[in-house]
């Protein structure tokens, strides 16, 4: 391990110095524990030759969202040559807590600096849905998507929601819940909670309260997927 750094803002630079007394180091990879993580540039400073020439500098290809207790791939350095720095641009991601990165390297024979990265932790536990009544579910079908789910009023009155998110990790921007009134008579009342936040594949929000368990008309979404992602299910619950 070459270094480490929590990132303590929403959007964060640091610099991990590199001691000369590691040598030469062909290989590089990044560690994300605590939370989930956005990268947004990573610079690789070279050393060169003090009073000769300056080092390269090298921009590593890795922006995009790491989740809690993943790395990026190997990242090949040119030539072996010997480090001075590496610099990060990031942010946390709404709704998480304070992700910390780590640098780790593999010298140019192979043999690895220190002991090797964490293994991830393993999945969390499953949701169990008992009392809860599926109300309908859309796959996001771009970058960026809005989409209604339409609920029958033969469901009756709902007191709770709650989200689920599969097959891939997702960013909700705005959701809108409506109700349905009295039809002809008086428009339904709209709810807008507070969710925008990335939710990690397999997760779920808190359970959302609803006022006075009215009868639902409607639930509109705005979100995304996420970079290198794939297409991320949605499923709204609901209960009485």
């Amino acid at each position: 391990m070459l270094g480490e750094h929590t990132v303590d803002g929403r959007v964060d630079t640091d610099r991990v110095d590199i001691s000369q007394k590691k040598g030469k180091i062909d290989k590089l990879t990044i560690v994300v524990l605590d939370s989930d993580l956005e990268m947004i540039d990573v610079k690789i400073q070279f050393l060169g030759v003090p009073g000769v020439r300056n080092g390269s500098l090298f921009d590593a290809p890795v922006k995009h969202y790491f989740r809690e207790g993943s790395r990026n791939r190997t990242i090949d350095l040119p030539n072996a040559e010997i480090l001075r720095y590496v610099e990060f641009k990031y942010k946390n991601l709404p709704g998480g807590g304070k992700a910390r990165v780590q640098l780790w390297g593999k010298l140019g024979a192979g043999g690895p600096v220190g002991s090797q990265p964490p293994p991830p932790p393993p999945p969390g536990p499953a949701w169990d849905s008992s009392g809860w009544t599926l109300l309908g579910e859309h796959t996001v079908d771009g970058k960026r998507d809005k989409d209604r789910i339409d609920i029958s009023q033969k469901k009756g009155p709902m007191g709770k929601l709650t989200l689920v998110v599969l097959d891939s990790d997702l960013e909700m921007e705005e959701m809108t819940i409506q109700f349905l009134g009295v039809k002809g008579k008086s428009a339904g009342k709209q709810y807008k909670p507070e969710v925008r936040q990335l939710f990690k594949e397999g997760t779920r929000t808190r359970a959302i309260d609803l006022p006075n368990a009215e009868i639902l008309r409607y639930v509109e979404f705005k979100y995304k997927n996420t970079p290198g992602g794939g297409k991320a299910r949605i499923q709204l619950w609901g209960r009485s």
